[in-house]
Parts: structure tokens; C-alpha cells; sequence
């Protein structure tokens, strides 16, 4: 399985993409918010300590800060904090850095949630909230300060992990509890929640040399909402799992190729569409010179937005395309509308927020707003 830290790669397309006026081209995307993670006031572009609604004529419809946690220390490599923000119910709900989860309403309502047991830096949360917004689930990882020496070895100290659930406004339950003596070899995180239940990563890259807070880490895991026990979604030696939508249908990844042409050589990426039961659904191949990445299944499963040395969009019935230059995506929307930002250097979490419709795909919408992309909640 190749590694998994992942940036998005640079856009070079021989077009120029056009750039729109968010009012002019917001049309029926006016009932959708976009909820995005600010860094304000910080030298550190990782300390994201805000997080605000933006509409899709560029107007900021809400907004609150909060005090993030704590990064752990864990020696020579660097951590890699669980992402503090989700989107459900029509709201955005945020962690903070002693475990409360709050959510952020569009009419700027902060409610408390409810509050995980963080008592140390070393612990790190991840969460995930149901669609209704009823309950809240949530993993804490805990490893040893400078859990790895420069010289390679391995202080004393528990590695521990335990999964709580919690209904809105209530208290949080302890569904179980972990512990190792060395550094385990697979830790759950949650990253969300669909029609089925929640979903995570599993294997978790908690910490890294190389890849960073902003890369793709972990390999996508559906989650016993009973339990709350993790299974792989699919066989990542033979297809690596990126994305999935509300319906539990997920987008994968083959190990790519290698092919030769009359003009170039151009590395091949088959790319599988599945069913939440794991039945193929459609699939496609990738001939680019770049390896593709990071694919986005749209909501309803006909399209894929995948990045190689350009931003395409596949669908279903067997058409492609690329989007404008500069562009790079993070999701989608709705099926017709690709979410993602311009301007932010490689490795940079912060990109001003923009979009681009399926049917203008060279006309990228720019929302004025810079920030680390959570998701589109529908008003």
C-alpha cells in the first residue's frame, strides 16, 4: 500500500479558468452554507481557533472562535490532530481543546453539545455527530510524551484509546477502553457519519515525519454505531478507500500503472465507484502523467472529481473533463457543484474558499473567505 500523506497536486492546465462573481453565480446554491476553520490572530497556520459559515454570495453568515487544543508532544515526529470540526443537521459542530463540542447555528447561536473527559495535551480527540444531530460519538487517543526518541527508541508509558457516545445536551458514556505498552498497531478516529453510521479511518496516522496536519492519513473504516468497533471499508491492498457520500457509497483507488504511447509514458489509476455493500458500481481509469489522488464521490454517485496533474471530473456515463487551473477540490456541494479553494501554497491549509459548477467547469467562484475546508451544510 503506497503511503498515505498525500497532498493535492498543483494544478497545470494549458487554459486559463475564468473567475466568477460569487453573487452573480450563485443561483440555486443560495440555500447553501460552507463552513470553514480559521486560524485568526496566530502565527500558527495549523491552530485553527475559528470557525465561521459562509455563504455562497461571499457574505460570512456566522462565526465564533474557541480555544484548540493543545498539539501533543510526541518526540521526532510531528502529531497529527484529528480534524476539530464536522457538519450536520444544518449546523457546524466544533471541538475545543478541554473536549466540549459545541455547534454553530447560521443565525450565530453557539450551543454546548456536550464535553469529552481531555485532562492532557497527549490525548487527542476525534468525533463524529449523527446527521440529526442527536449524537455524538468520540475516540481518544493517548500516547507518552516524546513517544519517540531521536534515536529511535520508545519511552515507558501507556498508549490508551477510549470510545465514548453521548446524546445532545447529555453526558458522554464510556463504550470501552484500550491500553498498550508499545505503540499500537492500529487506532480508530472518526470522521463522520452517514446513512449507515459513523465512519473513520482505521488504521490512523496519528503522527507523522512526513506528511504533516495537511495530508490525507488513515485508511477509510466503517464504524458499528452500537459498538462503535471499526471494519475496513473494502481491501486496501487492492483498491484504497478516499471518500464516500451520505448513502454510504465510496470511491477507491488501484495501484496505478504505468503505460507507454506513441508520444509519452502516462501512469494509469484505475478508480472504482462501489455500493456500501462493497459491489462495484462503475469504474474508470485515469491516463495522466501524475499518479491520481484524493477523489470526491458526489452525493448522488454519478460523478468523481479527482486530482492528478489537473482537477478532473468523471462521470458515470463515461464522460470526463478537467476544471479551471488553480483550482483544488475538497468536495462537493450538491451533484452539480465542486467545493474547494484557490491561492493556498502547497502544504498550506489556508485557500480562499471557492466553487465550481459542473456546468461552467472552467469558471471558478471565489468566496473571499480563506480557511481549512469542513463542509457544506444545506439551510
Amino acid at each position: 500500500m503506497k503511503t498515505l500523506g498525500i497532498a493535492v497536486a498543483l494544478l497545470i492546465l494549458a487554459a486559463c479558468g475564468s473567475t466568477s462573481n460569487p453573487v452573480s453565480r450563485q443561483g440555486g446554491r443560495a440555500n447553501v452554507l460552507l463552513a470553514l476553520l480559521q486560524a485568526k490572530g496566530t502565527t500558527d497556520q495549523f491552530n485553527f481557533n475559528t470557525i465561521t459559515l459562509v455563504g455562497m454570495d461571499g457574505s460570512v453568515r456566522a462565526s465564533t472562535s474557541f480555544t484548540p487544543a493543545a498539539p501533543a508532544n510526541l518526540g521526532c515526529i510531528g502529531a497529527v490532530p484529528p480534524a476539530s470540526a464536522h457538519v450536520a443537521a444544518g449546523k457546524a459542530f466544533f471541538a475545543d481543546g478541554s473536549g466540549a463540542v459545541r455547534s454553530l447555528a447560521p443565525d450565530g447561536t453557539v450551543t454546548l453539545v456536550t464535553t469529552f473527559p481531555i485532562t492532557s495535551a497527549q490525548q487527542m480527540l476525534s468525533f463524529a455527530v449523527s446527521p440529526d444531530g442527536t449524537t455524538v460519538v468520540a475516540g481518544i487517543f493517548a500516547a507518552p510524551v516524546n513517544a519517540l526518541t531521536c534515536n529511535g527508541s520508545t519511552p515507558s508509558g501507556n498508549y490508551t484509546f477510549n470510545a465514548y457516545r453521548a446524546s445532545a445536551g447529555a453526558s458522554p458514556q464510556l463504550v470501552y477502553h484500550q491500553s498498550w505498552s508499545q505503540p499500537p498497531s492500529a487506532v480508530m478516529a472518526f470522521t463522520g457519519w452517514d446513512s449507515i453510521g459513523p465512519i473513520g479511518t482505521y488504521p490512523t496516522v496519528y503522527a507523522s515525519q512526513g506528511g504533516g496536519p495537511a495530508s490525507t492519513l488513515g485508511a477509510l473504516a466503517r464504524i458499528d454505531p452500537t459498538t462503535l468497533k471499526a471494519t475496513p471499508l473494502g481491501d486496501a491492498s487492492s483498491c484504497l478507500v478516499w471518500d464516500s457520500n451520505a448513502s454510504g457509497a465510496f470511491v477507491c483507488t488501484g495501484d496505478a500503472a504505468t503505460g507507454a504511447t506513441a508520444t509519452s509514458a502516462r501512469v494509469q489509476t484505475t478508480v472504482s465507484v462501489r455500493q456500501p455493500n462493497g459491489q462495484e458500481s462503475w469504474r474508470f481509469t485515469v491516463a495522466d502523467e501524475n499518479e491520481a489522488s484524493s477523489p470526491f464521490l458526489s452525493p448522488d454517485g454519478r460523478h468523481v472529481v479527482i486530482a492528478a496533474s489537473a482537477e478532473f471530473v468523471f462521470a458515470k456515463d463515461g464522460t470526463h473533463g478537467m476544471l479551471a487551473s488553480g483550482f483544488s477540490a475538497g468536495g462537493w456541494l450538491d451533484s452539480s457543484t465542486v467545493y474547494g479553494w484557490t491561492g493556498a501554497s502547497t502544504g498550506s491549509p489556508d485557500g480562499t474558499a471557492s466553487y465550481v459548477a459542473l456546468d461552467a467547469p472552467q469558471a471558478v467562484v471565489k468566496l473571499g473567505v480563506v480557511g481549512r475546508l469542513v463542509g457544506p451544510i444545506q439551510l
